[in-house]
């Protein structure tokens, strides 16, 4: 009987050890901290380059990375494409009707 009550203590002691040890933050291994030398995802420009891309670093969590700043960059690039694939299909299309096309960022009649 007695060996049942000193596995408790022991069991209890490293219950408090345990708690008292991720209260002081001993198991947060940096993640909560923000890495101010790398650019993060949620200062890509609303028209990205490719060296705007190279630079993205998301935040680390748990688990993966903040769903948010990979929803927005998602949504940013989403974007940037589909004006690019516009502009590429709209010089496609008057290439192809013998029509000269306008220099890219040159305004246009519409």
């Amino acid at each position: 009987m007695p060996m049942w009550i000193i596995l408790g203590v022991c069991a209890a002691v490293f219950v408090l050890v345990v708690a008292v040890a991720g209260s002081r933050g001993v198991f947060d291994g940096g993640m909560g901290q923000d890495e101010p030398d790398l650019p993060r995802a949620d200062r890509l420009p609303a028209q990205p380059s490719a060296a705007d891309l190279a630079d993205v670093r998301f935040t680390p969590v748990l688990w993966g990375y903040r769903p948010a700043e990979v929803d927005r960059t998602m949504d940013v690039l989403r974007e940037r494409i589909a004006q690019l694939e516009a502009r590429s299909a709209a010089g496609a299309a008057s290439t192809a009707s013998g029509t000269p096309s306008a220099a890219p960022g040159a305004p246009t009649d519409a």
